[in-house]
C-alpha cells in the first residue's frame, strides 16, 4: 500500500527543509522537544490518577506556552491491536476529546483502510511525515487516499491535519497497547539525529499506562461485584413477575446499559418454550409469545451451553435450519445476540438473551457478569413461576432447587430470612475468605459450614471439624497443630494436627468463642502468617486452609470483656453470616416439622402421615428457645411414640420453673466461678498450703506454678482462704 510507505522504523530519518526558525529565541529543536517531554511525562505520572487524566495532563504542559506541539492523540487497542478501543485528542491545553469504541461490532474501530493502520506495528519512535507532505522517494499521498481515510475511520481524520507526527509505540510485555503522537502542522527542517530520547519517554509512558490502566480495571471489577452483590440480594427477594421487572429495569441495566433484554422459559415437558419476559420495545418475533418447539436447531443448543454465548446474526441466518425469528430479529437491526442458560439444578428451565444492534456489543467484562447474574436471575424465575402456579391453583412445578439448596441437604425452608442464608452462601462459598457464624445453639451452623464447604473450590476433599469446647484445654493445641513424638509425656508417636488434615480443605472450629487466650494467639499467627509448628517440633509447616468459625456466643461482648482477643475477632469477622432463630422464621416450621417426619419415618420403618393441623398449630406457637435442633428430637419422639400411622399430638415441654424460685445451689455459674470456687475449696482443706505433700497442687494434680498462676488471675487472696 501506498500508505504503508508512510511509516518510518528506524531511528534517523531524512527531512526536507522547513520554515521554522530555530536559531530564534523561544521555539526549541526536536531533541530539546524530546528530554522536555520526558519531564512532563515523569510529573503527569504522579500526578494522574487514570489514563484519561495522565493524557489531559501532558497536553495542558504540552500544548501551552512556547512549545512547538500543535496537538496530541492517544490510541488504546484491543487485545489483537486490530482495532481502537478509545481515543483521546487534544488540540489545545483546555480541551479534551475522547472517545471509546469498545462496544461497537467486533470490539472496536477498525484500523484497517485508515492512516493509522501501521501504528500497531511500530516497535520504536517514529517521525512521519503527513498527507500532504514530501516522503521517501518523492512521492505524494493524494486526496483520493485521503478521502478513502475518512470513509474508513472518520474519527481517525484528524491525521490528515497535520504536516508531520512523531509516534510513540506503548508495549506491554511486546504487545501493542497504544500509541501516542505528536502532532505538528509545520514539520521540523534541521537534521534529525536521534531520537532515544523520545524511546525513553515511550518506555516511561507504556508504564503509566500500563498501572493506571490495570487500576482502572480493579476499580471497575470493584464496581461490578458491588453491583452484582446488589442483585443477587434484589434477586433473592423476588416474589412475583412485576417485581422482577422493576429489579431487570434499575439494577440489571445497570450491569448491561446496551441490548434489549428477553427471557424465555421451556415448559414443563421441555418440547416447546416461549418468551416469558421482554425489555425491549421491538418485538421478539412475529408471533408475539407463542410457543415455539425447543429442536428448533437453536434454543436446544444454546439450553446446552455451560457459559455465555455470542451469536453473530449474520453467521445465524446463512444457516439452514434456525427459526424464524432469528431473520426477523437479523430484518430488525440485531446483529448479535448474546444467551447463556437459566438452570435450576441440573434442569435446564429458560435461557436469558441480551440482543445488540449494529452500534452496540458486550465487552468481554460483561460476558462474565451476565454469567454470574444468570445464577441469581435461576432462582428467582423458579420463585416467580411457583408463585404464579400457586395463584392459578395448579400444580407448583417441580423444579429441583439450585445446586446449592442440593448439596446442603437438610437447609429446609423458604422464608425469607433462609433465602438471604442461601444466597450469602452462594456469595462467599468461592472465595477462600474466613467465614464467621453466628446464631443461638441449635439453628444449623455446622450444616451451614457444609454448605460453604461443599460449594466452594475445595469441596474434592472433606471438612475437617473440630468442637473447641469439647476438649480440654491441654488437649486442643495438640489437636489443633499436632505434635512431635516426645513432646510431652503422653507423647508416644507423632500426630497430625487438625490444620494439617485440613491442607486444601475446610477447617470448621465450632464454638470458637471457648478457646483460652492463650490458644487464640497460636491460632491469630497461624491465620496471618499461614503456617504452623507442631508441639516439640521446629519445622514451619505451610499450609492452605479455609477458615470457618462458629459460636453461639457474642464475640464483640466477649471481646469488650476482656475474655476474646480483638485482633483475632476481627480476623475472624471477614464474611460474617448470622443464623436467625426458628422464632424469627416459624413460617419454615410446616415444612421442617414435614422434614423431619419423613426422615424419622423411614428411619424407624414407620409410615407416618404428617402432623394433624392441631399439632402443628401449637409447633407454630411455642417459643423455641432449642431452635431447630429441640423441634428435630421432638419430631423424633414423637413418631418413636406414635401410635398407628398417626402422630395425634405432640408434648411441648412446659415453660419451666423460673431462676428465682430455684435454690441458690441451683443458679447457673460461669465456668470462671465453678473453677474459682474449686480451687478455694481445695485451699481451705489445704489449709492455704500450695506446693508440698498434702499441698492443693498435688490434689488437683497440676503444677504449683500453674496453680499459682491461676490463683493470681481469679483474684483469689490468702484472706479468703483464711476466713474459711
Amino acid at each position: 500500500m501506498l500508505l504503508s510507505r508512510l511509516f518510518c522504523c528506524s531511528r534517523k530519518i531524512k527531512i526536507m527543509p522547513h520554515n521554522r526558525n530555530f536559531e530564534a529565541p523561544g521555539p526549541m529543536n526536536l531533541e530539546a522537544l524530546g528530554l522536555r517531554l520526558l519531564d512532563v511525562v515523569s510529573q503527569s505520572a504522579n500526578d494522574a490518577t487514570s489514563v484519561r487524566s495522565l493524557f489531559r495532563d501532558i497536553g495542558r504542559r504540552l500544548l501551552s506556552g512556547q512549545m512547538v506541539v500543535d496537538g496530541i492523540s492517544l490510541l488504546i487497542y484491543d487485545l489483537d491491536a486490530a482495532r481502537v478501543a478509545e481515543l483521546l485528542l487534544m488540540t489545545d491545553a483546555r480541551h479534551l476529546k475522547g472517545a471509546i469504541f469498545n462496544d461497537l461490532p467486533f470490539g472496536g474501530l477498525p484500523l484497517s483502510g485508515t492512516e493509522a493502520a501501521g501504528l500497531p506495528a511500530l516497535v520504536e519512535p517514529c517521525l512521519k511525515m503527513g498527507s500532504e507532505a514530501k516522503v521517501g522517494s518523492g512521492g505524494k499521498v493524494g486526496a483520493g487516499g485521503r478521502d478513502r481515510m475518512h470513509r474508513a475511520g472518520a474519527p481517525l481524520h484528524f491525521f490528515t491535519g497535520y504536516r508531520q507526527q512523531l509516534h510513540l509505540p506503548l508495549v506491554d510485555r511486546e504487545r501493542s497497547i497504544g500509541t501516542f503522537t505528536l502532532h505538528f502542522k509545520e514539520p521540523f527542517g534541521s537534521p534529525v539525529r536521534s531520537l532515544s530520547p523520545f524511546a525513553v519517554v515511550a518506555s516511561h509512558l507504556s508504564m503509566a499506562v500500563r498501572l493506571h490502566a490495570a487500576d482502572e480495571e480493579r476499580r471497575r471489577i470493584e464496581e461490578e461485584r458491588k453491583r452484582l452483590l446488589a442483585l443477587g440480594n434484589a434477586l433473592a427477594t423476588v416474589g412475583d413477575k412485576k417485581g422482577l421487572v422493576d429489579i431487570l429495569q434499575n439494577q440489571f441495566r445497570g450491569l448491561f446499559p446496551s441490548g434489549d433484554i428477553v427471557i424465555c422459559i421451556a415448559d414443563q415437558s421441555q418440547q416447546t418454550y416461549s418468551v416469558f419476559l421482554s425489555l425491549t420495545e421491538r418485538s421478539f418475533s412475529p408471533g408475539g409469545s407463542a410457543p415455539y418447539p425447543i429442536d428448533d436447531g437453536f434454543f436446544k443448543e444454546m439450553l446446552k451451553a455451560k457459559n455465555v454465548r455470542l451469536f453473530n446474526m449474520e453467521d445465524l441466518v446463512r444457516q439452514r435450519r434456525v427459526p424464524a425469528y432469528i431473520r426477523y430479529l437479523y430484518d430488525n437491526g440485531i446483529r448479535e445476540i448474546a444467551g447463556v442458560a437459566l438452570r435450576s439444578g441440573d434442569i435446564s428451565i429458560g435461557s436469558l438473551f441480551v440482543l445488540c444492534d449494529r452500534h452496540q456489543r458486550l465487552i468481554p467484562n460483561q460476558t462474565i457478569a451476565m454469567q454470574a447474574a444468570s445464577i441469581h436471575l435461576s432462582l428467582a424465575i423458579v420463585n416467580v413461576l411457583a408463585a404464579e402456579r400457586i395463584s392459578c391453583h395448579l400444580p407448583v412445578l417441580s423444579l429441583r432447587a439450585p445446586v446449592l439448596a442440593e448439596k446442603a441437604s437438610g437447609m429446609v425452608g423458604s422464608s425469607p430470612a433462609m433465602k438471604r442464608i442461601r444466597q450469602l452462601i452462594s456469595q462467599v462459598a468461592d472465595s477462600d475468605s474466613t467465614v464467621l457464624i453466628l446464631g443461638e445453639t441449635g439453628t444449623g451452623k455446622e450444616l451451614v459450614a457444609k454448605a460453604i464447604h461443599e460449594n466452594s473450590g475445595r469441596r474434592h476433599k472433606s471438612m475437617v471439624k473440630i468442637n473447641c469446647a469439647a476438649l480440654p484445654a491441654g488437649l486442643i493445641e495438640s489437636e489443633l497443630f499436632g505434635h512431635e513424638k516426645g513432646s510431652f509425656t503422653d507423647a508416644i508417636d507423632r500426630k497430625i494436627g487438625k490444620f494439617e488434615m485440613a491442607d486444601q480443605s475446610t477447617l470448621f472450629l465450632d464454638e470458637v468463642g471457648e478457646l483460652t487466650p492463650d490458644l487464640q494467639v497460636k491460632l491469630l499467627r497461624v491465620l496471618q502468617e499461614k503456617e504452623i509448628e507442631r508441639i516439640g517440633g521446629r519445622e514451619v509447616i505451610r499450609t492452605d486452609v479455609r477458615i470457618v468459625a462458629a459460636t453461639n456466643r457474642c464475640l464483640r461482648k466477649e471481646m469488650q470483656a476482656g475474655r476474646f482477643r480483638s485482633d483475632l475477632f476481627y480476623r475472624l469477622n471477614v464474611l460474617p453470616l448470622v443464623l436467625p432463630p426458628l422464632r424469627e422464621r416459624k413460617e419454615d416450621i410446616p415444612a421442617l416439622a414435614s422434614y423431619f417426619v419423613n426422615k424419622y419415618g423411614r428411619k424407624m420403618g414407620k409410615k407416618v402421615s404428617d402432623l394433624p393441623g392441631d399439632a402443628l398449630q401449637d409447633l407454630l406457637t411455642y417459643h423455641w428457645p432449642g431452635n431447630i435442633r429441640e423441634l428435630e428430637h421432638l419430631i423424633e419422639r414423637s413418631i418413636l411414640l406414635a401410635q398407628g400411622q398417626e402422630i395425634r399430638k405432640i408434648d411441648l415441654p412446659s415453660c419451666g420453673v423460673p431462676d428465682s424460685v430455684l435454690p441458690e445451689s441451683f443458679r447457673l455459674r460461669t465456668l470462671e466461678e465453678v473453677e474459682r470456687d474449686h480451687i478455694l475449696a481445695v485451699l481451705k482443706k489445704c489449709n492455704g498450703r500450695v506446693t508440698g505433700v498434702g499441698g492443693a497442687a498435688r490434689l488437683l494434680n497440676m503444677p504449683s506454678t500453674t496453680l499459682n498462676g491461676r490463683i493470681r488471675r481469679l483474684g483469689i487472696k490468702k484472706d479468703f482462704v483464711a476466713g474459711g
